[in-house]
């Protein structure tokens, strides 16, 4: 009798002592899983000057009149002849883009009182092309054969470009990152052990327009001399990088 009880007090011993081995392993790793990892975030930004590989060109004939009819033929010569000259230095249909016409009453004509209705008729052609080197040639070619506005001029590169230059600068974005973890990371004994996330911020594409005559300063520019000089295209990345260190 003695020996079962003293056998039953022993698998009670032993099984108390498995339960409390249980309850602290289970302690130590619920302490674990819920001390967060020590981190470094970072932002950093990478960005490059492109020489433009193309430009974008706006160029406008505006004329007014009373007779409507004789006013859209007037301008639909013009541009006619503009379209014409720009094929002629090598320019082809896919870069050519005529718009629709744009018709409204003439204000300012119009202010005297019984004066005859009088309009305006404006229409653009819209330049896409990587003719670079053309540009001041292009835009005198136009005012020669009748344009009198130039509404827009933008240097750009193109998407091709712009995707093979954003990879190098996120590589470049993070590399500057992981200098500055590790500075920061030995600044405070730690050692950098793993990216526990990685976020690209942001990209930017700044084209560069410049500025140029609008109608009112047309007149006398066609037979001068034009020169427009092109700027760089400004393109940059940024990341944002979570280091885990210990």
């Amino acid at each position: 009798m003695a020996n079962k009880t003293q056998t039953t007090n022993a698998l009670l011993y032993v099984f108390t002592i498995g339960i409390l081995v249980v309850l602290f392993t289970s302690i130590v790793l619920s302490s674990q899983e819920e001390k967060e990892p020590q981190t470094i975030a970072l932002t950093s930004e990478a960005e490059k000057e492109l020489q433009p590989d193309m430009y974008r060109l706006s160029v406008g004939v505006s004329q007014t009149g009373e007779n409507l009819s004789q006013i859209e033929a007037s301008v639909t010569q013009k541009m006619s002849a503009i379209t014409q000259s720009l094929k002629e230095m090598g320019y082809n249909e896919s870069e050519l883009q005529t718009q629709q016409f744009r018709v409204s009453e003439d204000y300012y004509s119009n202010r005297e009182e019984n004066s005859p209705q009088r309009y305006r008729v404006t229409q653009e052609l819209q330049i896409e092309s990587k003719k670079t080197q053309k540009v001041s040639e292009t835009i005198q070619e136009a005012l020669n054969n009748g344009a009198n506005s130039i509404n827009s001029l933008t240097f750009d590169v193109t998407d091709e470009k712009k995707a093979s230059v954003k990879n190098s600068l996120l590589k470049e974005a993070y590399s500057s990152s992981y200098e500055q973890a590790e500075v920061l990371a030995d600044s405070s004994n730690s050692k950098i052990i793993g990216v526990q996330n990685i976020q690209v911020e942001n990209t930017r594409y700044v084209p560069y327009r410049t500025s140029y005559a609008s109608q009112d300063t047309m007149e006398g520019s066609a037979g001068s001399s034009i020169s427009i000089e092109e700027g760089d295209v400004s393109v940059s990345s940024s990341i944002r990088v979570v280091y885990e260190i210990k």
